[in-house]
């Protein structure tokens, strides 16, 4: 997860630790669907719908990196979660990936990734795409 690299990766410079940090790509089922425990809570429907997650940051990056306003692609994306049935955003932000400051504009000279967090039934999935870095 992005938050825990950013925080283990302030404790080992804060506390000067002689380690290197490699941060190594999200592992994800055939459907982009993240791997996590938490999966295994959801109903084989519900399995499906959360493909949503990795589709709607992919599509993002995609739009962003082609000139898309932040604004435009972040309303289209809500609206589609609106759509899905068994799918509750809670959130899908742009964030500074150094401070986790939420961004409305994309400034390709800042580190940034786009963050999102939503139920499937009861269950809280997040999901996290880097965009230039």
């Amino acid at each position: 997860d992005l938050q825990q690299v950013a925080i283990i990766n302030r404790l080992v410079k804060d506390l000067s630790f002689p380690i290197e940090l490699v941060a190594v790509s999200t592992k994800r089922e055939t459907n982009g669907l993240a791997m996590s425990s938490r999966n295994s809570r959801l109903s084989m429907q519900d399995r499906a719908t959360a493909a949503i997650l990795y589709h709607s940051l992919t599509k993002a990056k995609k739009e962003l990196i082609e000139g898309k306003s932040w604004f435009e692609i972040q309303q289209d994306l809500i609206l589609n979660f609106e759509k899905t049935e068994s799918a509750r955003l809670e959130y899908f932000e742009l964030i500074n990936s150094d401070n986790f400051e939420v961004q409305s504009n994309f400034d390709s000279n800042v580190k940034s990734a786009i963050c999102v967090a939503a139920y499937f039934g009861e269950v809280r999935l997040i999901d996290n795409i880097s965009i230039n870095f």
